[in-house]
């Protein structure tokens, strides 16, 4: 009924060792009060496993544990929740990690129709699928698959890599584990599983996948930004519309009270993505449980998250109205309706075959639920800055034993940690101590508070924390320690290192003194800012949302120190022939530890810009240690999110990564110039476009870069170009013609999942590789390129086609080449 591409075959093969310990972990939890599961380092135990996707058989080394809180996750005597890790270079259907588990717990083909759903409107959402298992060869049944948070996961949907964070819920979990042995051994529900003195702002916020802290690059740059972010929104810092993308977030607030997936937005199950070049958060759907039917009338929306913080944001609420009319009027036509249920009964089917007849979902339940969260939905004037509580207060039950009796977080300084102790027990804490280890020299021993009074509930939060400021510098390996006494018993907890006071680098030009400038004028009616003549920024400065800058005829921006303009809606460079507009960049190394390139950034535009007669010119070899910038960007003028037409225009010594980054938008260029950037010319994410009449001159890189693009080139010149004419990545589609290429590493590189078709094109002196496939990015494949009509002279090798990749020239199938050093080398895998 189902081929292997529909329905893979997972087997696991365990050791007996390996099954003993998942079963004792299991045994104990389901004997013990409450049944929570408690997850520790050492429960990894090792697993070979054979997966046959359709497409190939695989062998992957991993390494597994069982996963979820509840029983529902366990308590199946072979249907066990497992999460996996896959080990070594190999990917299991694209992901390094992933979960498998009873498809009940998710609400069977419920939650893998309402994250279809999400990732059409935008939203990221984990990859979720079943699969046939077996483990030892023993049949085990449908289970359903999902993805782990992970860069392939942001990358499949058109994310540049950056940090995804969450509310560390361990100490939580810990918490009410301790409740239910507590509560069972006094024979009575005191206290409640639940309870629990911690709050939202009481719980750290992880990354998952933190890199190690090096100061000065992106990994830790951007980590810093993120954690600063999303910390300083939890203690009430900063409001609404300065941390979310708020458009993302309607969308899916909006999805989850259509679908009735409240668990969803519980405070553990909201994951975001941190996106490095908006400065914003982004939701990811997870662990949604959808019930659409589950609903009534009179039910309140889904979550106090939002009722509390984001309600009140006007841009907020036309989103959240805007896009529930969208989606009303989606559910309602017949298209969606028809392939609603097609996509329902081909996972219903696939459930059917191990006995699971589950109840369809009905598409007039999600059209009724829109109308009744309308109907519920109540806007307030004003943001409510107020932390949403993880469960009841212990407040009546001062007895209780605590897991944690203090909340311990250290924030990194310029120069020097600070220390914040918080007391969460009904006692006071004495006697505490700091240890401080770096594994270089001798701990060393800071005497804190003799005493630390007792937690109270009356929002005197002054009266049970400290801060102390510790001249010890910050690194990877720092550890402190904090040893205390409570109730005559010497105590002892690890500090959790955190950061907080975000820096966007950005002043509101709106509060600048550039208006005061004879040459700069705004329009308010039109949201307009106008420039004319010649004028210097030294500063960042951000422009506010939905305003357009204008560039007048002849006029001069200069861009000095590494600043950047933010623009938030179109960009209009309205040069001529005679007049054309200039525009000077210069970086700055130094910035923040990470450097600024400097430049223009529009994002998020929701007009059309237009740049025509414009010249640009960097500071030539001038570099940062990193390849994206304090700002996370990586083009000297990038466009994000903001489609954008460029004519009659040059680009000279660019030294950003990218001389021009279009970033999922679509464009139009032609009849432009790039010559002598330091790196690479252009570069395309995630973007539609054409690129005509044209010329690549002297490139320190590649000339043309696309990932997860379609383009069109038609054409295009290339002359002495330092690595790859044109490089296409990550499941990017090009159509070329009328190429002619003078002298470069390489010409012609596909990679990655990516198709090349080339007609009526030359190719001359060319070091390496006139063509050239290969796979770098293993979750993703074989490439492919067909190039007719083409014409190579001088070239080293005319193509180099790794196994499994495809390359034709005129319809002639090419050999397969054995990589040597230089092919490597040539691939970008050899580096030296």
């Amino acid at each position: 009924m189902f081929d292997k591409k529909t329905l893979p075959v997972m087997k696991i093969y365990l050791t007996n060792g390996a099954l003993d310990k998942l079963y004792q972990k299991r045994r104990q939890t389901l004997n013990k009060p409450g049944q929570i599961l408690i997850k520790d380092d050492n429960d990894w135990v090792k697993a070979s496993i054979i997966l046959n996707s359709g497409n190939e058989i695989k062998e992957l080394n991993t390494r597994l544990r069982l996963k979820g809180d509840w029983p529902d996750h366990y308590e199946h005597p072979t249907k066990l929740s497992f999460r996996i890790k896959v080990l070594g270079e190999s990917y299991a259907l694209g992901m390094k990690r992933f979960s498998i588990q009873h498809p009940n717990t998710r609400s069977f083909q419920a939650e893998p129709l309402m994250l279809d759903e999400m990732r059409n409107w935008g939203i990221l959402a984990p990859k979720y699928r079943f699969i046939d298992v077996r483990i030892n060869d023993y049949p085990i049944g449908i289970m359903a698959l999902e993805e782990h948070v992970s860069k392939e996961m942001l990358e499949s949907q058109r994310r540049r890599e950056g940090p995804i964070l969450v509310v560390d819920e361990d100490p939580i979990w810990r918490q009410k584990d301790l409740n239910a042995q507590t509560a069972a051994a006094a024979g009575a529900n005191n206290p409640p599983l639940n309870s629990s003195n911690l709050r939202i702002i009481d719980l750290p916020i992880k990354q998952f996948g933190a890199p190690s802290f090096s100061i000065g690059s992106t990994k830790t740059t951007n980590a810093i930004r993120a954690i600063s972010l999303y910390r300083d929104f939890i203690d009430g810092k900063r409001s609404a519309e300065t941390v979310f993308d708020l458009e993302k977030m309607a969308r899916w607030w909006v999805l989850v009270n259509a679908w009735y997936s409240c668990h969803g937005v519980a405070y553990h199950n909201r994951r975001f993505y941190f996106n490095p070049t908006t400065n914003l958060l982004e939701p990811i759907a997870f662990d949604n449980a959808p019930r659409p039917h589950g609903r009534g009338e009179y039910v309140e929306n889904c979550d106090i998250f939002v009722a509390n913080r984001l309600q009140g944001d006007v841009n907020f609420q036309t989103h959240v109205l805007d896009f529930s009319q969208l989606l009303l009027e989606t559910y309602q036509s017949a298209a969606w309706q028809s392939n609603f249920k097609a996509r329902q009964a081909k996972a219903q089917n696939i459930l059917l075959l191990d006995g699971f007849d589950t109840r369809p979902l009905l598409p007039k339940e999600v059209v009724q639920n829109l109308s009744y969260f309308l109907k519920a939905l109540t806007f307030t004037n004003a943001e409510t800055i107020v932390s949403d509580s993880t469960s009841s207060s212990m407040a009546s039950y001062s007895d209780a034993p605590l897991y944690s009796h203090l909340r311990t977080f250290f924030f990194p300084l310029d120069s020097g940690l600070s220390l914040e102790i918080k007391n969460l027990s009904y006692d006071p804490i004495e006697d505490i101590r700091i240890t401080i280890d770096d594994n270089q020299d001798a701990p060393r021993v800071v005497q804190g508070p003799q005493l630390l009074p007792a937690y109270n509930t009356d929002g005197a939060q002054e009266q049970h924390i400290i801060t102390m400021n510790i001249d010890e510098p910050f690194t990877d390996t720092t550890k402190i320690t904090v040893d205390y006494t409570y109730r005559d018993v010497a105590m002892s907890m690890l500090a959790v290192p955190q950061h907080r006071n975000h820096v966007t680098g950005f002043k509101s030009m709106s509060g600048s003194s550039l208006f005061e400038r004879s040459g700069v004028s705004q329009d308010s009616a039109k949201k307009s800012i106008r420039f004319t003549g010649s004028h210097e920024i030294s500063e960042s400065l951000e422009v506010d949302k939905g305003w357009s800058v204008v560039l007048a005829e002849g006029s001069s921006l200069a861009l000095i120190d590494g600043a950047t303009l933010k623009i938030r809606g179109p960009l209009y460079i309205q040069g001529t022939e005679e007049d054309p507009v200039t525009i000077e960049v210069t970086p700055s190394p130094e910035y923040n530890d990470a450097g600024a390139w400097g430049g223009i950034l529009v994002s998020q535009s929701p007009r059309r810009s237009r740049i025509q007669h414009a010249v640009l010119r960097g500071a030539g070899s001038a570099t940062l240690a990193n390849r994206q910038d304090y700002y996370g960007i990586t083009g000297c003028l990038t466009f994000y999110e903001s489609d954008v037409d460029i004519v009659d225009s040059t680009f000279s010594d660019m030294h950003c990564e990218d001389a021009l980054n279009i970033v999922r938008s679509n464009f139009t260029i032609s009849h432009t110039t790039i010559e002598r950037p330091r790196a690479d010319g252009f570069d395309s994410d995630f973007s539609h476009g054409e690129l005509r009449d044209s010329r690549f001159l002297d490139t320190g890189n590649d000339a043309v870069d696309i990932s997860g693009t379609r383009l069109t080139l038609k054409n295009i010149y290339f002359r002495n170009i330092g690595d790859k004419s044109i490089s296409v990545g990550e499941k990017s589609i090009l159509h070329a013609s009328r190429l002619n290429i003078d002298f470069a590493a390489t010409g012609v590189a596909s990679k990655d999942k990516s198709t090349a078709h080339i007609i009526d094109s030359h190719f001359a002196n060319i070091s390496g590789s006139g063509l050239i496939t290969y796979i770098k990015k293993r979750e993703y494949g074989s490439a492919s390129i067909d190039c007719d009509n083409c014409t190579f002279t001088n070239t080293t090798y005319k193509a180099t086609n790794q196994l499994g990749s495809k390359i034709r020239i005129d319809g002639v199938a090419q050999a397969v080449t054995n990589y040597q050093l230089a092919h490597l080398r040539e691939a970008g895998f050899v580096t030296e």
